[in-house]
């Protein structure tokens, strides 16, 4: 079971940031990520903590994100 999601060096997404159904997952590392094209969808991950969503959102400021932030609760 997948608990960490890590690309330190993944700049950019062309398209949309899917992570969903992931029980285990208790950590997202996109440390250089600074743009995403589509949406950010965060669906069912329980063990996830919001601060962690957010540090990723709050990462991609304004201009880095091309299309919406969906999280649905754990």
């Amino acid at each position: 079971e997948l608990t960490t999601f890590s690309a330190p060096t993944l700049a950019t997404i062309e398209g949309d940031l899917l992570l969903e159904e992931l029980q285990s997952l208790s950590d997202i590392a996109l440390p250089s990520l600074s743009w995403v094209s589509g949406d950010i969808r965060l669906h069912s991950l329980p063990s996830l903590p919001y601060s962690e969503v957010d540090e990723l959102i709050d990462g991609l400021g304004v201009k880095g994100l091309g299309g919406q932030h969906i999280t649905d609760g754990p």
